[in-house]
């Protein structure tokens, strides 16, 4: 038996209480016009983007249609305001308490880039639960995200819904310049319950290199009464994670690309040499000679077989200093094939320095991916094309940076203000760090997460955020800044990171 049933729906439902949104939009009397109440963009059915328009509307960003008017006036008291959104989001939330009771499923899904170092990690490698309390959930996210993520979460998945569902929930990094989320669609067959992931391409996506990382959270509701510990997959349409090995080198062997077989590889070699076939033969025994897979000694009967089940990728990185090649080591990497696109998502580790030595000679850098031939049959590879993702965790906008390295100074301290958004609620972030120069101490610590009214953030300015340091004697910092439209203020004191390093990277 399956069943297959498909829905999206925005992050904008996700707080739980309604938004404090001005009514301050003018009182009109309005004409007699036809019009299907709640339907305000006349697409046929009451839906998130009508909700999106009356707040648009609130905020003064949208004007309404005598037409558009009539139907956002959902309460009929001859007005639009604060009371008709409410009405609106209780007639969707009912729309989606429907819609799981009639198709067992609720689709939403939220981004954030404030993700922790051994979280980024542990998305990279796959990270996904069926969570069935609030407790599962907090367990499962600590250490991933931020805290006020995690709060976030918890708010909008209380004790109260986990009476009547189950959330299936999925991480995976995303680079949203490139594409967005385009549904799920869900089916049970054998005990097994497999979610599959659609994503819509944008085509004016530029090259990815470098793009600041992002996490999406795939949720999906689920009956409680239906879900009796099924196995749960998710997949993505289209798309192969694959298992790999991986090896990052100095060996310039003038060689990038997809290669399938022992003879490919030393055509690729010879287009930018010289060489003759036993020269070639001897410069393709001795790039292969570093994969672990030939244990330091490749010879041709051992590439013959190797090649029989295996297909390797050369990826240049470029030229870097020896320093940075070897402190930037490869902390996780994940790579994905989507048609004839590998995409690739790197973790940097930050805390792989080796000693205080700076080498600054030029060594170019090759990254070496091993796979299996029968994980790539059915995909595209003769014009083949690539997406990379270097990334460090990162956060969403910063606001304040206060003195220390990057403010020219050498050592000491640095405190970082970020304002950032998830699933509705907006928040002022804070981290300091303490970094000596030419040296191998970094300590880079969590301070706090304070939240403001969503309306107001985007009017929150650098220029409102107050920052003083006291690094000697009380080696500590005082923070201030509005946290509403009324100016309500922050403020406290925290302590400032000491000399050391962290072993817990965030």
């Amino acid at each position: 038996m399956k069943k297959t049933a498909s829905l999206i729906i925005s992050a904008i439902l996700a707080a739980t209480a309604a938004p404090a949104v001005s009514a301050s939009a003018a009182s009109i009397t309005v004409p007699e016009v036809t019009a299907v109440t709640g339907d305000i963009n006349s697409d046929g059915s009451i839906a998130v983007s009508d909700a999106v328009l009356i707040m648009e509307y609130l905020l003064g960003k949208e004007e309404f249609t005598e037409t558009q008017y009539k139907a956002a006036d959902l309460n009929t008291d001859g007005n639009v305001d604060t009371f008709d959104f409410v009405v609106m989001r209780e007639k969707i939330v009912a729309e989606i308490e429907s819609d799981i009771k009639e198709n067992g499923i609720s689709y939403r899904n939220d981004t954030t880039s404030m993700i922790l170092y051994k979280g980024c990690k542990k998305i990279i490698k796959g990270l996904d639960a069926v969570i069935s309390s609030t407790d599962e959930l907090k367990t499962t996210f600590d250490g991933v995200f931020r805290p006020f993520i995690v709060t976030v979460l918890c708010d909008i998945y209380d004790e109260n819904y986990f009476k009547d569902n189950v959330l299936f929930i999925d991480a995976e990094l995303w680079d949203d310049c490139c594409a967005v989320p385009d549904g799920t669609d869900i089916s049970e067959e054998n005990g097994v319950i497999t979610i599959t992931k659609h994503r819509k391409s944008l085509d004016d996506s530029d090259d990815t290199d470098g793009t600041m990382i992002q996490a999406f959270l795939h949720q999906v509701s689920y009956p409680k009464e239906k879900y009796t510990g099924q196995n749960v997959v998710w997949r993505e349409e289209g798309a192969k994670r694959l298992n790999y090995s991986f090896t990052r080198t100095t060996q310039n062997n003038n060689c990038y690309g997809y290669i399938s077989s022992f003879d490919e590889l030393k055509t690729r070699i010879g287009q930018s040499t010289d060489y003759t076939d036993e020269e070639l033969t001897e410069e393709a025994l001795r790039t292969l000679s570093i994969l672990p897979e030939f244990r330091g000694k490749a010879t041709e009967e051992s590439a013959e077989t190797v090649f029989e089940g295996k297909a390797i990728l050369f990826k240049g990185v470029g030229s870097q200093t020896f320093y940075d090649f070897i402190s930037n080591n490869i902390d996780a990497s994940n790579v994905v094939l989507r048609g004839n696109k590998f995409c690739f998502d790197y973790l940097l580790d930050p805390y792989s320095m080796k000693g205080d030595i700076v080498d600054d000679r030029l060594v170019q850098v090759t990254d070496i991916f091993v796979f299996n031939k029968k994980e790539l049959e059915g995909f595209d590879l003769t014009d083949l094309e690539y997406d990379y993702i270097q990334c460090y965790p990162e956060t969403e906008q910063m606001l304040v940076m206060k003195d220390g390295p990057g403010k020219a100074a050498y050592s000491g301290n640095t405190v970082y203000v970020y304002k950032s958004d998830f699933a509705g609620r907006s928040f002022i972030s804070i981290d300091a760090a303490y970094v000596q120069f030419m040296s191998p101490c970094f300590n880079y610590r969590y301070i706090d997460d304070i939240e403001i009214d969503p309306k107001f953030a985007e009017y929150l300015g650098r220029n409102r955020i107050t920052v003083e340091q006291y690094a000697y004697p009380k080696n500590e910092f005082e923070i201030s800044f509005p946290i509403n439209s009324q100016l309500a203020m922050y403020s406290n004191t925290y302590p400032l990171p000491g000399y050391g390093h962290s072993d817990d990277p965030e």
